[in-house]
């Protein structure tokens, strides 16, 4: 500060309480002072330095009241310093002037959340259940945003003020995510969390009222919270509402963490909006493979009867996804899920188990039956009559097709009041929950796809005279997809009967041929789909298959296997001209409809594949290994749907499968899949016997699929020996005895197999069969088996027959075996095996001791630890000390006892986790016990106390680093303080001089908090080591930072050091190896694009000519895709200069020349950088965005496309007219421009509705009614 402002700024300081409450005016501080204004500025900028972003912490320990005051103190004096956009909080706090106290207000938001709770909550009400949401819920994971990936991450980011909108499809479970949410945040002490319906905003929860209770809520547990649902509801036009500006402002002003739930089309209105609130879009779809299975047979449990066993109901429909049944389609949407098992309780009362063998327009169908044409709920609460509404949801789709729109307004309304009781039907239809009222006099259907289904059923009901109008209508307008998407439902509607489809013949063929693209896209979705065909349709369809390109095949193949098929031989006929497309991507997709037709009727397909002149297996023998390997799993799922039919053919095309790939794959992961798929077959031992002569008799060098393959041929033994009535006993006297050859499975039958293969697979063959005998078998078994003598053979009785035998219901499934489950030959086990650990003495001879076999068997098995320390507490019976330390006792089961609430187990390892240094001769048993906590953090938590104790014991991180390694790779969540936890570890390895415990410490500081915990002078030192594993995790560390972190490196002085040392490590011979050289090259250009300031002018113009000198001149395609970054941070800044970014990135994009390239990584480039050209054209003046995309359509043609998407589906009419005169203009018309152009107009238009409206279908419908 210059001298001669430091008097006044002392001055300033001392008078700073006045000023904060509004009691010294800028002209009296400068009076006082003897100052300029100027100079009052100056003193402000340099002595206090608060900025708007720390001006909070300021206010923090003011009065709630004074805050309105302060702020537009600061806004008079210091309000010319900032950007507007960084001062909007302020000046809505100074709005909150004189807003006067709600004392009802948090009882207001009280009772709104709990109903909202209730309402959310409960699912069903029927006449026979009651069904709530904690029910069925299952855990949900995100996507769209690098933050939040799951419900733990969003619960985080709702620990500071922040703004996020939940955005999914109808029937996706936002709803049900806001419910989660609500209740997770609540059971936390302490915190304000309310949630609020959009609709109830003003109705019934003034906005004042929520404005007061986020204002005087309690923070020390963490800022309020409040979650509105369904805010699309109030998003119904260009404009946006005052309501919901009010709600953002106030949540805002008061700090508060705001998370809604939206729509995609009508979040982008909300994203236009509240760019300056940086709000975090979270993405959520259809379930994914993880989540369900759980959410299935949740919904099992709780709707099927009690005859009924709800785990194999739920097996059997999740038997039917895999399969790829049309049910598939239904289980992926939580909405369609759960009227799957709805309608099905309320049709048969839960007396039957669910039918696989159903499409969405079956479900539909039963939906119509049961909440149109009456209403099934019926103790639903003011559910309204029980009458027939099938007319007023008809005409309601009707006059919404009519308007050319998916919602009726105020208009539409009109036309429906011409039928007289009409709009007392809907109203009953809206208590029904089939249609939704969703403010300003708008109505729609729950989903969009059964407005589809509803006007298809209005126009086939009218018959041939309203079908051909729609078909000449589509026609017509071949662009309209909205009228495309209604044409595809009526037509595949009306298919489903042979009267219907002879009636809609000459108008679906006249589709069928019509040359446009657009219209053959949705003729050939609806000819895919349809069970019945016209004689005039189905040779349009073979006609149209045969003479268009792969893309329309492909599409064909995508739908078939959505529906069941009555005219399944006019299917085959089309699959036989869809596999004429020379093309492995089509040819696959053929075996894959092949399988998915299969799996309902068996015998057709079997006959089309087994034909002599049938091609399909013989081209797959063909293929090179490589290419094999990527086709293989439709062609196996194929075969193995096939096997029940024809085992004996399947067995042979598998054998000869599993020949080529022994011949040409290294690994054994190919012929244990094909073998596996054998094994279920059942066939007869001798074809069983030629299938294990396939496997080579040399030890692979490949190690992937080894433990499969052993699992398949201890399958296929277990079955031989089963089939032949083999004698257990006297096959465990062989093997005992070292004969290999039992059952005629040795060289003289044609299989000599590697050692490693042959005494494992045959113990675990034992054991599976000792499975289901007699609990005196089974124990004579094992004591035939433990009097071998011979060391090898002994420890493979204990790894895999005693293992496997202790494992019951945890046991792998043995390929052709029944599904694992407890016996009476598993308690006969696990009763030997304490017994035998009971005992001191060790078993005379050579090789370990049965004592040593079963503790192993044990350690090394697959029972979870609740069993494992209910054998333990049988071995210990009270004992205060058994040995837990002991190596020779039962340190191998001291992990899953603790964990298995053994309390002497668990204090023993508590004591020895956290002693203050290592000890003397402990190394084996941290060997034994470290492992064990490592495998076993990820599904217990408590693990971390132990692993973290050794680690600051020993200063050796490793086990720690597997553990959080398995964490990530699992996309689990770590506990909220976890970094804080490990933070003292992590500096005491970093203080270490060994480089490979630095690296441990580096690579646990890059997986905890992306390395926050760890400075940037240390690390900056870091990158001068030269041990290559060590600067690897510092590199790692560096990378995750820039990636998840990068305003870290903001900072001037902080950017400034990073550089340099990335610099330095980039020259050549710098790195320990090239590979981390290059690195270092790339993540200084990562840097750059992620960190590098742009607040200024000044700052932008040097940070964008050192970008485009380090990343676009050096014309590498790796170092583009952080650009994306760099685009999206000047889109908020200078969109002018992240437009001028995007050209001169697509012009290098295009100018990139890659040896002997298809071009696609030009493609692929193009899409990652996607989201940045979304950010940058969406934030473009109307004038700007047209002179930007006028200059990349004379680039990129990728970047051009995705540009054209991105336009048309989010920016105005007049933008996606203005692309395609321009693309005329231009003569941009190839293929991808054009396919681009009408992708993204049918995206649009199926969402908001058609190009043009359609009165005269009301005409046509009111007649066809009268006659």
């Amino acid at each position: 500060m210059p001298e001669e402002l430091r008097a006044a700024a002392r001055l300033f300081l001392t008078e700073l309480d006045r000023y904060r409450v509004g009691g010294l005016s800028q002209r009296e501080f400068a009076r006082q002072g003897r100052l300029s204004p100027r100079n009052v500025q100056r003193i402000y900028a340099y002595e206090v330095g608060l900025p708007p972003a720390k001006l909070r912490l300021l206010l923090e320990d003011d009065p709630a009241t004074g805050e309105a005051a302060v702020c537009r103190a600061y806004l008079t004096a210091y309000g010319s310093l900032y950007p507007g956009d960084a001062l909007k909080w302020i000046r809505d706090r100074a709005d909150q002037a004189g807003v006067p106290q709600r004392p009802e207000a948090v009882s207001v938001l009280e009772r709104a959340t709990h109903a909202a709770m209730r309402e959310a909550n409960r699912l069903v009400d029927t006449r026979s259940m009651e069904l709530f949401l904690q029910d069925l819920y299952v855990p949900r994971r995100f996507a769209g945003s690098r933050d939040v990936r799951s419900e733990a991450d969003l619960e985080a980011r709702c620990g500071t003020a922040s703004v996020t909108v939940i955005v999914g499809e109808p029937g996706t479970g936002k709803t049900s995510a806001l419910w989660r949410l609500t209740g997770g945040l609540r059971r936390q002490t302490g915190r304000s969390v309310w949630l609020v319906a959009a609709g109830a905003l003003e109705t019934e929860v003034p906005i004042a009222d929520i404005a007061w209770a986020l204002r005087v809520a309690p923070r020390d547990a963490g800022p309020p919270v409040l979650l509105v649902d369904t805010v699309d509801l109030l998003l119904r036009s260009d404009e946006f509402p005052p309501v919901l500006d009010e709600v953002i402002r106030a949540c805002s002003a008061a700090g508060a963490a705001l998370v809604m739930t939206c729509r995609p089309r009508e979040y982008e209105l909300l994203r236009r909006y509240a760019e300056q609130y940086e709000v975090e879009k979270v993405q959520l779809g259809p379930y994914s493979d993880g989540e369900l299975p759980a959410a299935v047979e949740k919904h099992a449990k709780h709707f099927i009867d009690r005859r009924f066993d709800p785990f194999a109901i739920a097996q059997a429909v999740l038997t039917a996804v895999a399969r790829g049944l049309p049910i598939a389609q239904i289980c992926q949407v939580p909405l369609t899920l759960r009227m799957l098992f709805e309608l099905h309780q309320l049709e048969h009362t839960g007396d039957q188990p669910v039918e696989t063998e159903i499409d969405v327009t079956d479900l539909f169908d039963k939906y119509w039956q049961l909440r149109v044409r009456t209403d099934a709920r019926t103790n639903r609460t003011g559910s309204g009559p029980d009458d027939d509404l099938s007319i007023a949801a008809e005409m309601l789709a009707v006059v919404m097709l009519a308007a050319g729109t998916p919602r009726v307004d105020s208009a539409g309304t009109r036309a429906l009041e011409r039928v007289e009781g009409l709009l007392d039907d809907l109203a009953t239809l809206v208590r029904r929950s089939v249609v939704h009222e969703v403010g300003d006099g708008l109505r729609e259907f729950f989903h969009q796809t059964f407005f589809e289904y509803a006007v298809a059923r209005a126009i086939v009901a009218l018959g041939a005279t309203a079908l051909d109008a729609l078909v000449t209508r589509t026609l017509v307008r071949p662009d309209d997809a909205f009228l495309g998407a209604v044409t595809q439902q009526a037509l595949v509607y009306a298919c489903r009967t042979a009267y219907d489809a002879a009636v809609v013949d000459q108008a679906f063929a006249t589709l069928l041929n019509c040359t446009d693209s657009g219209v053959q896209q949705v003729a050939i979705a609806a000819y895919a789909q349809a069970r019945h065909r016209g004689p005039l349709t189905a040779t349009a369809g073979h006609r149209l298959l045969a003479s268009a390109g792969k893309g329309l095949a492909r599409r064909y193949l995508i739908f078939v296997s959505r529906v069941r098929h009555d005219d399944l031989g006019a299917v085959l006929e089309d699959l036989a001209l869809a596999w004429e497309h020379d093309d492995a991507h089509v040819r696959a997709e053929v075996f894959g409809a092949f399988r998915s037709l299969a799996v309902i009727r068996r015998d057709p397909i079997l006959d089309a594949v087994t034909a002599e002149d049938a091609p399909h297996l013989s081209w797959y023998l063909r293929l090179d290994p490589h290419a094999a390997q990527r086709r293989r799993k439709p062609v196996l799922d194929l075969l193995g749907e096939l096997a029940p039919a024809d085992p004996g053919w399947c067995a042979d095309r598998l054998e000869e499968m599993a020949r080529a790939a022994t011949r040409d794959d290294g690994a054994q992961d190919g012929v244990a899949a094909m073998l596996a798929v054998a094994a279920e077959c059942r066939l007869p031992a001798d074809r069983l016997r030629r299938l294990l002569a396939v496997i080579p008799s040399e030890v692979r060098t490949d190690p992937s699929g080894a433990n499969e393959l052993g699992l398949v041929v201890a399958g296929i033994i277990r079955q031989i020996w089963a089939a032949e009535d083999a004698d257990p006993v006297a096959v465990a006297g062989d093997l005992a005895a070292g004969v290999s050859s039992y059952a005629s499975l040795g060289p003289g039958q044609g299989w000599a197999p590697p050692s490693w293969l042959s005494g494992p697979a045959r113990l675990r063959a034992l054991a599976d069969l000792a499975c289901d005998q007699e609990p005196a078998v089974a124990d004579r078994l094992i004591t035939i088996l433990l009097s071998a003598t011979e060391p090898m053979a002994r420890t493979h009785i204990g790894n895999y027959f005693l293992k496997h035998l202790l494992g019951g219901g945890h046991r792998p499934r043995l390929p052709g075996g029944a599904e694992p489950a407890e016996t009476p030959a598993t308690k006969v086990a696990r009763k030997r095996c304490a017994e035998r650990l009971r005992t001191p003495a060790a078993a005379p001879g050579k090789g370990r001791s049965d004592k040593a076999l079963w503790r192993e068997a044990l350690y090394a098995g697959t029972l979870p630890p609740a069993e494992v320390a209910t054998i333990v507490a049988e071995v210990i019976r009270g004992e205060v000390d058994p040995g837990w330390l002991d190596v020779d006792q039962l340190a191998a089961l001291l992990v899953p006892a603790a964990l298995g609430d053994v309390a002497g187990a668990r204090n023993a390892l508590t004591r020895w986790s956290h002693r203050s240094a290592p000890r003397a001769g402990e190394g084996q048993l941290r060997r034994i016990v470290m492992p064990r906590l490592e495998h076993l953090a990820a599904d217990f938590p408590e693990a971390f106390d132990h692993l973290i104790g050794d680690a600051l014991a020993t200063t050796d991180g490793r086990y720690l680093d597997g553990a959080i390694t398995k964490i990530v790779h699992k996309r689990l969540t770590l506990p909220a303080d976890f970094a804080e936890r490990v933070a003292p570890v992590v500096h005491a390895l970093l203080a270490s001089s060994v480089p490979g415990t630095v690296r441990d410490g580096f690579a646990i500081a890059a997986r905890v908090g992306h390395g926050r915990m760890v400075g940037s002078k240390t690390l900056g030192a870091a990158l001068k080591i030269r041990d290559k594993g060590a600067l690897t995790a510092v590199l790692n560390l560096v990378g995750a930072g820039l990636d998840q972190d990068a305003e870290r490196w903001a900072d001037p002085d902080e950017f400034a050091r990073l550089d340099d040392a990335l610099e330095a490590l980039e020259q050549p011979d710098a790195a320990p190896n090239p590979t981390l050289g290059r690195r270092a090259y790339e993540y200084r250009r990562t840097l750059y694009c992620h960190s590098a300031p742009i607040g200024t002018v000044v700052e932008r113009r040097a940070t964008l000519e050192r970008v485009r000198e380090l990343v676009l001149e050096p014309g590498d395609p790796m170092l583009l895709e952080p650009l994306g970054r760099l685009l999206s941070r000047l889109a908020k800044v200078d969109v002018d200069a992240a437009a001028a970014l995007l050209v001169d990135t697509a012009a290098t994009i295009e100018r990139i020349a890659v040896a002997d390239s298809t071009n696609s990584w030009k493609s692929r480039r193009a899409f990652r950088l996607r989201h940045a050209i979304r950010n940058v054209l969406v934030a473009l003046p109307y004038g700007a965005w047209k002179r930007t995309i006028a200059a990349l359509a004379e680039q990129d043609v990728h970047v051009f496309t995705s540009a054209i998407d991105i336009s048309i589906r989010e920016r105005s009419d007049e933008a996606a007219a203005h692309l395609r005169k321009l693309v005329d203009t231009l003569h941009l018309r190839d293929d991808r421009v054009e396919a681009m152009l009408r992708t993204a107009t049918t995206r649009r238009q199926r969402v908001t509705g058609g190009i043009s409206t359609w009165a005269e279908l009301l005409d046509l419908y009111r007649a066809g009614r009268e006659s």
